[in-house]
């Protein structure tokens, strides 16, 4: 990628108010305070009694995604194309620089290739950098840099990342980066035949549906890599627990296989799942494989291959079950709390939700709502990426409706 030049500068318009389904646009400027100043986002607070207020930081984003918080600086990934839409090089990356009480959205690297995640890593020098995920790898760029200074490095490049999923999510902790690189398929189907699966699946050994990890040492990254985790179908969120010790991922269930049995209703199969990975014990052996395509809930064996296993013995069951088709796309930890982004269409998801760590080192299974992602007269609301300002500001990202959202709680986390 070539050095990215300065796309635009644009002032944060704050006087905008959310009426039902109507947007009225002002030209005045928001002085963003320490509470709860600025544009106040109504039909989010209306529904959640444990915010104090939401803030609108942004209305004019694409596609928004992830998010990163380095000091006062917000970072967010713009895919630009829809979810459905691949291969048009519309993603850009925005930072929001406060200055003199306002918040100046700098777009600093377009033209990207789907880009789905980011993080940061620090050298053994002190210099941050700014890692994100394109659809064919993960690149960076200096943290520090100014707008005209801008230049993005490869780190990892030709990821198989061709099929059914194509956005590549990672998470980094101390020196090491984990990249999930997604299946290449719902169930691991013919190409030319949906109710003919093949089996065994060929997706773990040739590096789709599975999580890897690289060592970073002295600031490179190490082109080898280990993985930790297959039959993991589309893990979009992961976040480090318990000091490092753990690597908590959500997964999507697949879509299609209730559309075409009649023995199981969509609505409530499969599960979508969290799963937890011992990363120490995963450093001395073979990696565990999660149950995708052959299993599904507590490990019930998925009808397609009901002729071809009798039982999911073998494979990992998930940690906590979540709603069908919820899709547990962000999650982050903050102190001994989980939050995990659902952002499914229907009920199942357009919610936050909240888990609790406990003495045992893990997180209770026991999720439990903590955000209501739903506005008025049920419009489609679907949040995607979270990060924490501190223990009481969150910041959200709403892709269908093209929104920054920062929220302030009433107590702390």
């Amino acid at each position: 990628m070539a050095a990215s030049k300065k796309v635009h500068r644009r002032v944060i318009p704050w006087s905008r108010c959310f009426w039902v389904l109507i947007m009225v646009f002002g030209n005045s400027k928001l002085t963003h305070g320490n509470d709860c100043d600025g544009t106040r986002f109504p039909l989010l607070e209306q529904n959640n009694p444990i915010i104090k207020c939401a803030i609108l930081l942004d209305d004019d984003l694409k596609f928004p995604r992830n998010i990163l918080v380095i000091d006062q600086d917000i970072y967010v990934i713009d895919k630009g194309s829809d979810l459905f839409t691949y291969g048009e090089r519309s993603g850009a990356i925005h930072r929001y620089k406060r200055e003199g009480g306002l918040y100046y959205r700098e777009t600093i690297i377009e033209q990207l290739d789907d880009p789905n995640d980011i993080d940061s890593h620090t050298d053994d020098n002190g210099q941050i950098w700014i890692y994100f995920t394109a659809r064919t790898g993960v690149f960076r760029f200096k943290a520090s840099s100014s707008l005209t200074d801008i230049v993005t490095e490869a780190v990892l490049t030709n990821l198989p990342t061709n099929g059914w999923h194509k956005l590549v999510s990672m998470h980094i902790f101390s020196d090491s980066l984990f990249v999930h690189i997604p299946s290449a398929s719902d169930h691991c189907e013919s190409s030319t035949d949906i109710n003919s699966v093949h089996f065994p699946c060929p997706e773990s050994s040739n590096g789709t549906a599975s999580i890897r990890v690289h060592t970073i040492t002295q600031g490179e990254v190490n082109q080898e890599f280990k993985t930790i985790a297959n039959g993991l179908r589309s893990s979009s969120g992961m976040t480090s627990i318990n000091q490092g010790e753990h690597l908590l991922v959500s997964d999507n269930g697949w879509d299609n296989v209730a559309l075409e049995t009649d023995s199981l209703d969509y609505q409530t199969t499969p599960s979508d799942e969290l799963n937890v990975i011992d990363l120490e014990s995963s450093s001395s052996r073979s990696p565990k494989h999660y149950g995708w395509p052959y299993c599904y809930n507590q490990n019930t064996v998925s009808p397609p291959y009901a002729k071809y296993i009798s039982n999911c013995d073998g494979y990992s069951k998930p940690y906590s079950e979540l709603p069908a088709h919820s899709a547990p796309l962000a999650l982050i930890s903050i102190n001994n709390t989980v939050l995990v982004n659902l952002h499914g269409p229907g009920l199942n998801g357009r919610k936050t939700i909240r888990l609790e760590m406990d003495h045992t080192r893990e997180t209770s299974n026991n999720p439990k709502e903590f955000i209501k992602w739903v506005y008025a007269n049920n419009q489609i609301s679907r949040p995607f990426g979270i990060a924490a300002l501190n223990n009481k500001e969150l910041l959200f990202t709403d892709d269908w409706n093209h929104l920054l959202i920062k929220i302030i709680l009433n107590e702390k986390i």
